[in-house]
């Protein structure tokens, strides 16, 4: 499985998005809202879709409109995996 700190899944999220943007993963600012970036929601469900071979969690992508940026996807996403490495909730 992949490292899935939140630094790490924001480096990996920020090279899918630009990777689908064309663009250099500099250009990519992980604070800006995944709209302003150009991600539609053709690319969400890419994106969720990635994540889910990636990581092998299904994200609905609902989800990334409430955490609209690659950091608060990141953070959800680290928080839900690490989640599921502690077992289950009281």
């Amino acid at each position: 499985m992949p490292e899935t700190s939140t630094n790490a899944i924001r480096i990996w999220l920020t090279g899918r998005v630009a990777s689908y943007m064309e663009r250099s993963v500099d250009d990519i600012d992980p604070d800006a809202l995944l709209v302003e970036i150009g991600i539609d929601s053709m690319y969400l469900l890419t994106i969720c879709g990635d994540i889910e071979d990636n990581f092998g969690y299904y994200l609905e992508p609902a989800i990334m409109m409430d955490h609209p940026t690659i950091i608060a996807v990141a953070r959800y996403l680290n928080a839900e995996l690490n989640a599921d490495v502690a077992g289950p909730r009281p």
